[in-house]
């Protein structure tokens, strides 16, 4: 069912990267907001839907290269543009969510499976 979730979550993000947009002026922070928050989703729902660590690394790897080629691809799509910028939250969402998960194995998944000795 996670994996079902992930990879709607992750259609639904190419679809909506590149889907041609008006000229509209946003605040560019808010955009690299959006950028770090739907990739760091998109890497969570890859983290907890596989089981495996190596098939986690190979995953968010994938995300990371998916990121910088959809940014690419926008150069050919009215209305949108590559960004460098935007590569960078795009992979500090992911970067950002494997270090919360890191944290998390380091310090309290060891501390429960030592406690109950």
């Amino acid at each position: 069912m996670l994996q079902t979730i992930f990879i709607a979550y992750t259609l639904f993000v190419i679809v909506l990267s590149l889907l041609p947009l008006p000229s509209a002026g946003t605040a560019i922070y808010k955009d690299k907001i959006v950028h770090f928050l739907m990739y760091g989703l998109m890497a969570l729902l890859a983290y907890i839907s596989v089981p495996s660590e190596g098939k986690r690394k190979h995953l968010l790897a994938f995300i990371i290269i998916l990121g910088a080629a959809i940014e690419l691809i926008q150069i050919y799509i009215p209305g949108r543009s590559a960004s460098l910028m935007d590569i960078f939250a795009n992979t500090g969402g992911v970067v950002f969510v494997i270090f919360l998960f890191w944290i998390y194995s380091r310090f309290f998944v060891r501390r429960v499976e030592g406690s109950g000795n």
